[in-house]
């Protein structure tokens, strides 16, 4: 798995050096979420981790809610209505809780044991359970995870996919990740901790939100194709997609 450079080059003015500079403008618009003329943001996913406040808030960390939904729409995954009520109004216990309230809420991806992203883990079987509604995907069902455990599972779709040069079949990506940050002594995490707070971004967004913010980023200027709204055109307007893309 490719990674971002944890060098920063000697700038007196600028310790990230003019490309650091012009990464931390971009992040700190669309995470923070500068608004446009009439106040709504330039960029919906800066709403994504902070709607309502995140979806790990205590009070709503091991159930989905609407505003779950309404986040991963912002980006550009769109759950049909059916699915949506299968998952807030399951028959019986909800499965879906049930498999969240095992799942860590602080635990930071870098500090994880395999063991809570391996298959069979429990956030893997949830991935699963929701893959397999109609009209939630493995696409939807990876950010949905990632709204509710945003420092554990980090978001995955086409661009990231392509960025980061993944198999067509992919079944480590959340591992394959979690060993990036822990290799060299944490050198990636420490860069990408380095970026959030010269950004000013605030530590209530997690590390894994600036690297796939920096990935979106970096697979648009390779020319991945954008729709006018800034959404790249590779990511579904629906949440299903093909089940090779797995975590």
């Amino acid at each position: 798995m490719q990674q971002p450079s944890a060098g920063r080059p000697d700038d007196a003015e600028d310790p990230g050096g003019p490309v650091e500079s012009a990464i931390r403008c971009r992040l700190a618009s669309s995470v923070l979420g500068a608004p446009l003329p009439n106040g709504a943001p330039a960029y919906t996913g800066a709403r994504f981790e902070r709607l309502t406040g995140g979806g790990d808030q205590p009070e709503v960390a091991n159930h989905f809610t609407p505003a779950d939904f309404i986040a991963v729409a912002a980006l550009s995954v769109d759950v049909p209505v059916r699915a949506v009520l299968r998952v807030l109004e399951p028959s019986g216990c909800s499965p879906y809780s049930c498999l969240l309230s095992q799942i860590p809420v602080d635990l930071e991806l870098a500090a994880a044991e395999e063991r809570h992203v391996a298959k069979d883990s429990p956030a893997w079987n949830l991935w699963q359970s929701l893959r397999d509604i109609e009209g939630i995907g493995p696409i939807g069902a990876g950010k949905l995870l990632a709204r509710k455990r945003p420092r554990l599972l980090p978001v995955y779709d086409s661009v990231i996919k392509k960025v980061f040069e993944r198999p067509s079949t992919d079944l480590t990506f959340w591992s394959d990740v979690r060993h990036s940050l822990r290799a060299d002594h944490g050198i990636l995490v420490a860069h990408l901790e380095d970026v959030r707070g010269l950004a000013g971004i605030g530590e209530d967004i997690g590390i894994l939100r600036i690297l796939d913010t920096a990935a979106w980023f970096h697979g648009r200027n390779e020319h991945v194709e954008t729709r006018p709204d800034g959404i790249p055109a590779e990511a579904p307007k629906s949440a299903a997609g093909s089940r090779s893309r797995l975590p």
